[in-house]
């Protein structure tokens, strides 16, 4: 079980992300969940792709957002705070 999101602001503004990844399973125990970048998603399921040989074509790496150019704002995590302080344009 998986999610991921980017959040990118409108005025070109520092972009934000992050993935969370768990192990789905029944007893409460048992479960495992944990914050982890984008990027790192990316690259698990590239992974299960080839361990699982999925036939679909997927036109090469896994990208979760083709859109986001710059690979590096995979790693921005969101901040900590609820309202960051505004980033000055320069």
């Amino acid at each position: 079980m998986w999610t991921a999101a980017i959040c990118v602001p409108a005025q070109g503004g520092q972009p934000y992300s992050f993935a969370v990844i768990g192990n789905n399973v029944q007893i409460p125990a048992n479960m495992f969940t944990q914050q982890i970048t984008v990027a790192q998603l990316e690259v698990i399921l590239q992974a299960d792709i080839v361990i699982n040989g999925v036939k679909r074509n997927m036109g090469g790496k896994v990208k979760l957002f083709p859109g986001i150019t710059n690979s590096r704002n995979y790693n921005n995590e969101l901040p900590e705070d609820q309202y960051p302080e505004p980033v000055e344009n320069e």
